[in-house]
């Protein structure tokens, strides 16, 4: 039963918070978002599971102690299990260069050594521009580690409408324009395939061109339920306006 706390005629921030959890988890059943992923890799005959991991529950005493340092549709996610693992390699490996790995980290994960700090001295590349309005503070936090080269994540002090970045590991940060929730509906389309993300970054900053050439002609060999212009279809429907 739900009860709403009230301190001098005013909503306090736990009600706030129980609030906007329950009306994610009506939009948002990342159970459903995950097995189409799962089967549709697991019982294709063009890819081979590489390496998984098993549903594992976050502890309650992390989500507790995490929950107001990281945006609200990511901890939606650790609420139902504590980091996704999933990769793949072309069967037969006819061809080694063609993989895809979802690698969502467990929780604990987004507060170790694996966060950059950032310089905020240091000029950043943001969005393909060099950052001299804005200089970026904190931390930012890799998500979904997928390759040692590259991966999605977040800032801890800049995080505009909670979008995700997509960051090489050097002096350049990308917005995707989608937060957590949105990306994970455009991983059921691209299977994690291997740096899917720079189809985003060449629509929105022209970057990535060859790779964007490369998952175009891929995916419908692999996957044949797979429609480019599908997917574009829904990138816009949930890029953050």
């Amino acid at each position: 039963m739900y009860i709403a706390y009230v301190a001098f005629g005013r909503q306090t921030q736990h009600t706030r918070n129980v609030r906007q959890y329950r009306n994610q988890m009506k939009n948002t059943d990342y159970e459903v978002l995950i097995k189409p992923i799962v089967l549709g890799i697991a019982k294709n005959k063009k890819t081979s599971v590489k390496d998984r991991n098993s549903l594992t529950k976050t502890d309650q005493d992390q989500i507790s102690e995490f929950e107001s340092k990281i945006p609200s549709s990511i901890m939606n996610f650790y609420r139902y299990r504590n980091g996704f693992l999933w990769g793949w390699i072309k069967s037969n490996n006819e061809n080694p260069e063609i993989f895809g790995r979802i690698n969502i980290l467990e929780l604990k994960h987004l507060f170790d050594d694996t966060v950059i700090t950032l310089n905020q001295s240091y000029d950043y590349t943001f969005n393909g521009k060099s950052n001299e309005k804005i200089k970026l503070n904190g931390v930012f936090r890799p998500l979904d580690y997928f390759t040692d080269e590259a991966c999605v994540g977040f800032f801890s002090d800049y995080n505009s409408k909670n979008e995700l970045y997509y960051h090489d590991f050097g002096a350049s940060f990308y917005s995707l324009k989608v937060d957590f929730e949105g990306y994970f509906k455009l991983l059921t389309k691209s299977y994690g395939y291997a740096y899917w993300q720079q189809v985003i970054l060449n629509k929105e900053y022209n970057y990535g061109t060859d790779t964007m050439e490369r998952f175009k002609e891929d995916m419908p060999n692999l996957f044949p339920d797979f429609d480019f212009n599908e997917f574009l279809k829904l990138y816009e429907s949930v890029k953050i306006k």
